[in-house]
């Protein structure tokens, strides 16, 4: 069995109407939520290789979580979770190697919302700026990653309160 947790980025930016989507950085209800959330993402989780997309926001994301808790055993920058699909997080993440137990994907929409209503062949979730779920995939090795393979543990976003 797999855990698979996909957070989106906190709210960002978009002050700076030149500035370029790669690089809009959070604002200060991004900034004031990822704290927030990071306590209660790692109520459900323990160490956990963490991936995260290159872009700004993102980056900003997790070092806010990471001031909070360091959940992380490993940390890759991954290039190929900015804009990406469903489909295509699915194949990166069947690459993901046999030891990992559990994961972090720090991204965007609607690939993280996509790939978890894939996984779980549930409708897609509600997934705002600092979003996430935790997912139990049902699989021995992640390269089995299949649609509907999946159950949602837990699901929270910053003005729910709870999970």
């Amino acid at each position: 069995m797999k855990t698979l947790a996909l957070l989106r980025h906190a709210k960002s930016s978009w002050a700076d109407p030149t500035c370029p989507d790669f690089e809009r950085p959070l604002n200060r209800r991004g900034q004031r939520d990822a704290p927030r959330m990071a306590q209660r993402l790692v109520q459900h989780l323990g160490p956990s290789t963490v991936w995260i997309s290159p872009a700004v926001r993102t980056q900003a994301t997790w070092a806010l979580l990471w001031a909070v808790h360091p959940l992380a055993t490993t940390v890759h920058h991954v290039p190929e979770i900015y804009e990406a699909s469903a489909e295509d997080l699915l194949g990166q993440l069947r690459q993901a190697s046999l030891a990992v137990g559990s994961l972090v994907v720090i991204g965007h929409a609607p690939g993280l919302p996509d790939l978890a209503a894939l996984l779980t062949g549930g409708p897609p979730l509600a997934f705002p700026t600092c979003a996430f779920v935790i997912l139990r995939c049902e699989v021995g090795t992640w390269a089995s990653l299949a649609p509907g393979c999946a159950t949602q543990l837990h699901y929270g976003y910053p003005k729910d309160g709870v999970d």
